[in-house]
């Protein structure tokens, strides 16, 4: 017995049409290359079928001349028809394929494309995990452009892009403190401002707003170099005191661990930032935001070396006294400064060594040029000590680093000095210790001391900064949504060449909110 032509042909068809109506499996299950096969091969059996039926009965095989004439069923397509067809599931396949080839697939299965690192190097633990009212840990140019936030918070997709992404971020931020006795500077804790001549003793309060700030960043994940990063933050603490005046923080890009713009000096270590209340910081930190060029080198995942070329600048006081009387020199600067920095990085603690070397001088009225050579040494520790408590250990020495050091830097006049009438790099050394203990997840405190001394030269002014000491201890709340309020005591000594010092004692509470809660 054989099979009715018409019969084998309403079975294929009513598949056919089962296949585009119902739900098209081709979609629910894309195998692409199974199903153009099996699509080919039921096109060719369909064309077939056709064929036979409407083949003249002189051309069929006697077998098939004597076979029963089939009961009558609807009319078969035509095989052009049947041609379209299959030639239309077969564009729908090299769709699919191509649509799965490219990696982005459309439509409801299709999920929303999510801002990713771009590169398997991380920021370790112990320096995530710290909790940083000022956040200035996050700002730091890292090597392969590794994110501090491996969540990616905050970034979106530039529109029409897949790989190149835009976060902006900052906080808001009012300071009150309170003096109780002059302070100088009296938005900052600054004790080289602290006043050493006679001085009235009243309380004074003050309010500022001058540490808020806001932080762009673009990262675009290159398939050749490995990820771009170009940030930009600016603050408002352009002024000494409580008057707001743009000031620029950052705005460099670094592709390929090559690094060009501004940003904290290699001489720095931007993990060792201890979490104050005050929004500067212990006096003896190294810190320097300027312009460079830097290379990082990775020797391997935990090792790295970075070399930049600085901006340089003498801070001179501008006047020397000598045998024959005060003479006005002018600083110059025919180097730039030169840095050369190690670090080591485990998952708890990391350890850094920087060097400096500078070119230091002047000329006076009589065009006489003298340049002496200024260096220094910086080793920092930070790691985690007990569960999420941490420590903070930074020592610094040189000659002719004054404007290094927070509780100087620029207009200071402290890197070099007069001796016997000669220009001479000013020796200077100083550390802090840091200590960060959690209460809770929403409870924190630090407790912070700095020290910092010059060992000035003969011909020093009466009134040249000879020492600093600071000290803080604060306790801080963060309820969670990105805000944090907290308050510190803090304490500050100056002391100058004559032998002239003032202490100051100030309270300081802070409120602010983050444009992003990085959670930590």
């Amino acid at each position: 017995m054989g099979i009715p032509a018409t019969s084998w042909w309403q079975g294929s068809n009513n598949q056919v049409d089962k296949f585009q109506t119902e739900g098209n499996p081709v979609f629910l299950n894309p195998q692409p290359i199974k199903i153009q096969s099996t699509i080919r091969f039921a096109g060719a059996a369909l064309i077939a079928c056709a064929l036979v039926q409407t083949a003249p009965a002189n051309l069929l095989p006697a077998s098939a001349q004597d076979l029963p004439t089939p009961k009558q069923g609807p009319e078969a397509p035509p095989a052009d028809d049947l041609q379209d067809r299959v030639r239309s599931l077969e564009r729908t396949v090299e769709d699919m394929k191509k649509e799965k080839e490219s990696g982005a697939p459309k439509g409801p299965e299709a999920g929303p494309l999510k801002p990713t690192a771009g590169t398997t190097t991380t920021v370790p633990e112990h320096e995530r995990d710290r909790r940083l009212l000022n956040a200035n840990s996050y700002a730091a140019a890292r090597l392969d452009n590794a994110p501090f936030d491996p969540e990616m918070r905050g970034f979106f997709l530039v529109p029409g892009t897949q790989q190149s992404m835009l976060r902006i971020g900052g906080f808001a931020r009012t300071d009150l403190i309170h003096d109780f006795k002059p302070a100088g500077n009296n938005s900052m804790f600054v004790p080289s401002s602290i006043p050493t001549g006679p001085t009235p003793g009243n309380d004074s309060t003050s309010m500022s707003m001058v540490p808020s700030r806001i932080g762009i960043e673009f990262r675009n994940n290159s398939s050749f170099g490995g990820p771009v990063r170009i940030y930009f933050e600016n603050d408002f603490a352009n002024n000494p005191n409580n008057t707001p005046a743009f000031r620029l923080r950052h705005f460099f890009g670094q592709w390929s661990n090559v690094l060009i713009g501004q940003t904290w000096s290699g001489f720095q270590d931007a993990d060792a930032f201890p979490d104050t209340v005050d929004f500067k910081g212990p006096n003896s930190m190294v810190f320097r935001l300027q312009s460079q060029i830097r290379y990082t080198y990775a020797i391997n995942n935990e090792n790295n070396i970075a070399l930049s070329v600085e901006e340089p600048g003498t801070e001179s006081p501008g006047t020397f006294n000598t045998a024959t009387g005060p003479v006005t020199v002018t600083p110059t600067t025919p180097l730039p400064d030169f840095i050369l920095k190690y670090r080591h990085e485990q998952s708890r603690f990391h350890i850094q060594n920087s060097w400096l070397f500078r070119s230091l001088g002047g000329f006076n009225a009589s065009q006489a040029e003298k340049q002496v050579f200024g260096w220094g040494g910086m080793l920092s520790v930070a790691g985690k000590v007990y569960k999420r408590d941490n420590v903070i250990l930074q020592g610094t020495i040189g000659e002719g680093i004054g404007r290094y050091f927070n509780d100087l830097g620029g207009g200071s006049g402290m890197d070099v000095g007069s001796a016997g009438g000669e220009i001479k790099a000013i020796p200077m050394y100083g550390g802090f210790l840091a200590y960060q203990h959690f209460w809770n997840d929403q409870w924190r405190s630090t407790a912070t001391y700095g020290y910092l001394h010059a060992n000035n030269y003969s011909g020093a002014a009466p009134t040249t900064f000879k020492q600093t000491q600071y000290a803080e201890g604060n306790l801080m709340y963060r309820p969670g949504g990105g805000f944090t309020i907290g308050g510190a005591v803090l304490w500050g000594d100056h002391a100058v060449q004559d032998g002239s010092r003032a202490d100051v004692w100030r309270i300081n509470f802070v409120f602010q909110y983050d444009l992003v809660d990085l959670g930590n």
